[in-house]
């Protein structure tokens, strides 16, 4: 499935053969909803048609868009 967007405490997948849409609640991903992108090919764990889980790739590109401060050194 590909990830699309997060709508509040959802979040949105479409099957790219069907179409059809999906949503899951963030707490289903036990903290994996922080590494997904938009447009992101994942897989869902489906049980009788409702989201359990998700596999995220094993490596991804991340940016850092702001660093922490580094520490100050006193010699």
């Amino acid at each position: 499935m590909q990830f699309l967007y997060r709508q509040e405490d959802d979040l949105i997948f479409m099957d790219m053969t069907t179409y059809e849409q999906l949503q899951m609640h963030i707490t289903t991903t036990d903290g994996k909803e922080g590494f997904l992108k938009d447009g992101q090919e994942c897989r869902v764990l489906l049980y009788k048609g409702n989201p359990l889980d998700i596999d995220i790739p094993l490596s991804l590109v991340l940016t850092v868009i702001e660093p922490s401060p580094a520490p100050r050194v006193t010699l």
